[in-house]
């Protein structure tokens, strides 16, 4: 059970991010070590001044560039290789490993994941609607099972759905099949 070795264990916790292209996984992480108050003041100036830090929709910083170190990356808003980052809370320390989303890196994934104890799946519930998960969902589930990790399955982009609990359910529903078949 992960809530009672958190309880019991003020250790080290390794864990990646895994998913499709454009799940949300560096924003998730940004956003991790933002709230956290992992992110020093100067990385924080740097996001607010880094062209195409602003999102298109609305003033607040754009946390996914937090984790895209190459230039490369920022340029093609992609994550190409593993980019970790530590943060810390008074009960327990934190690795968290970006791994790539596009099937072309997936042996970065591998990579992170051998190094991690928990894998956060994220899925985009705005491209999900009517058309099941992705292909890439499914491997990176299918390769954290294999690796020995604890599975976390975090539905994303809920909002751009408007909220839709038939939507959520789908996505429910569908992971559990693909759970079911892992052995999860």
């Amino acid at each position: 059970d992960l809530q009672a070795e958190t309880d019991s264990d003020a250790g080290v916790l390794r864990f990646i991010t895994a998913g499709s292209v454009d799940d949300g996984k560096s924003t998730l992480i940004g956003r991790l070590l933002f709230d956290a108050k992992g992110l020093l003041r100067d990385q924080v100036a740097a996001l607010s001044k880094s062209r195409g830090a602003r999102s298109a929709q609305d003033s607040e910083l754009d946390l996914a560039l937090v984790t895209d170190g190459l230039e490369s990356e920022r340029e093609q808003g992609i994550t190409i290789d593993v980019a970790y980052r530590y943060f810390a809370t008074p009960r327990r320390t934190f690795v968290i490993a970006d791994a790539p989303g596009h099937e072309q890196y997936t042996r970065n994934m591998v990579t992170a994941a051998s190094n991690a104890e928990v894998a956060v799946i994220l899925i985009d519930a705005s491209r999900i609607a009517g058309k099941g998960l992705k292909a890439q969902t499914r491997r990176h589930a299918t390769i954290a099972k294999l690796m020995g990790l604890k599975i976390i399955v975090a539905i994303n982009k809920m909002d751009l759905t408007g909220w839709s609990r038939a939507i959520y359910d789908e996505i429910r529903e569908g992971f559990a099949r693909v759970a079911r078949t892992l052995g999860i």
